[in-house]
């Protein structure tokens, strides 16, 4: 077997793991969103701002450094160089733990300045002190599932995030809400979810490391990852411009209903980023192995062929969720959430063209471009912030969806263009266009 049908073999499997963890993880998700969001929809959207807030300090603790850490530990393990390997990941965990700390710190300290001076809202002071619990065991988790992933166990994070954390987080919040708790126990649910998917990561990666030695070299590695991962820091705020932007401004501009309302379209819409996730889960170390032996034929395939995959699946359910969105908001989550197909549908163009680049945007990390990363994140989440300011106070929940929409199809461009510029690889063949138009 060739190293790039190796590598397609690969990306193939982990992909089909993925994504059947990421079908049953959705499933379990939608009904946890569907349990708190009949509870009322105010309620939910004071329970869709708690996990905004969540979001964003989960993203500042994580620092980008996950990307990093899959970079650099992936190329090690390309080279064997096993004293770096280790090096890069204990200098790495410990600036997570001590920055996940100090944030979680100052979240649960300020939460109620977040809540009465952001969002005139004191029903959000507990929810976010539940939530700023989980900050340390969630970032962590995330980097101890990197290393896995890179050792192609990637079954290891769907046993624990995708099957574990969801059914805890399921089941607690049915016992939680049926003893009159609400959005307060739907907040304890999810802290306690990813505590038990945090012991989980920890048993796994013992496992994978079993074979390694304790002296490790940490000079200089830290400060690789650094360098390398801050950029993403930014990229990633930026990303998270896109993910929560509307809901916030929402939450200024209208009342907490608009808010609930546009939460059940966003997740629906990001049924788009289902097969796209699976397949980009071992894109970076199986990419990063082609890159540094020079294999330019088998990196060229794996582009393409990993591009071709992502047009056809998205293709169909974005006609899917363009036919039958009323359908799945109202059976899913009830008729007072109709009002929110429209929105729906625009997020479902954005997302459609900017999820079939992602590997694009994977290729540009691998090639250590990240400050490009950056820039691009930059200008894009830019927009969309200026957009969703002159669109919601007139077109309400539309606005904040085509601001959405719109930032991510420039996102989409410029990613697109840069990797060209730097591969001369146009990852589109002209037969994909078949695929789009059948």
């Amino acid at each position: 077997m060739s190293e790039e049908e190796r590598s397609l073999k690969v990306l193939a499997r982990g992909a089909g793991l993925v994504f059947f963890g990421m079908i049953f993880s959705k499933l379990l998700a939608y009904f946890y969103r569907v349990i708190v969001a009949r509870v009322g929809v105010q309620e939910y959207g004071v329970f869709s701002l708690g996990l905004a807030v969540f979001g964003l300090f989960t993203l500042l603790a994580r620092f980008g450094m996950h990307l990093g850490l899959m970079r650099y530990v992936s190329y090690y393990k390309t080279t064997n160089d096993k004293g770096k390997l280790v090096g890069t990941i204990v200098s790495v965990l410990t600036f997570t733990l001590v920055l996940s700390l100090l944030l979680s710190s100052l979240g649960y300290i300020f939460s109620e300045q977040i809540s009465v001076y952001f969002f005139h809202n004191t029903d959000l002071i507990m929810v976010i002190k539940i939530l700023m619990v989980a900050v340390p065991f969630t970032a962590l988790s995330t980097m101890l599932f990197t290393i896995t992933t890179v050792f192609e166990k990637v079954e290891y994070e769907i046993i624990s995030r995708n099957f574990i954390e969801n059914i805890v987080k399921l089941g607690l919040t049915l016992i939680f809400i049926s003893l009159g708790l609400e959005v307060i126990g739907a907040a304890y649910a999810y802290t306690i979810a990813i505590f038990v998917s945090f012991l989980a990561a920890i048993f796994f990666v013992t496992k994978v490391l079993k074979g390694y030695k304790i002296n490790f070299e940490t000079k200089g590695q830290f400060k690789k990852v650094f360098n390398y991962s801050w950029p993403l820091l930014f990229s990633a705020f930026m990303v998270y411009v896109y993910l929560w932007t509307d809901t916030f401004m929402l939450g200024y501009f209208k009342d907490l209903s608009i808010v609930g309302i546009y939460n059940v379209a966003l997740p629906v819409a990001n049924l788009l980023y289902l097969f796209p996730f699976g397949l980009m889960t071992l894109f970076i170390p199986v990419i990063t192995k082609l890159y540094v032996d020079k294999n330019w034929s088998g990196f060229k395939s794996v582009y393409q062929t990993t591009t071709k995959w992502m047009i056809l699946f998205n293709s169909l359910v974005f006609i899917f969720l363009l036919f039958f969105g009323k359908e799945i908001i109202v059976i899913f989550f009830g008729l007072e959430y109709i009002e929110g197909y429209s929105a729906l549908v625009i997020l479902a163009i954005g997302y459609y063209l900017s999820y079939i680049v992602l590997n694009s945007n994977n290729i540009l990390l691998v090639c250590k471009k990240t400050k490009w990363v950056f820039f691009n994140s930059l200008v894009s989440g830019l927009l969309n912030v200026l957009l969703n300011v002159i669109l919601i106070p007139k077109y309400g929940l539309t606005g904040a969806a085509i601001a959405t929409g719109l930032s991510y199809s420039l996102l989409s461009l410029l990613v697109i263009s840069q990797t060209y510029y730097l591969t001369k690889i146009i990852p589109f063949k002209p037969r994909f266009l078949f695929i789009i138009v059948a």
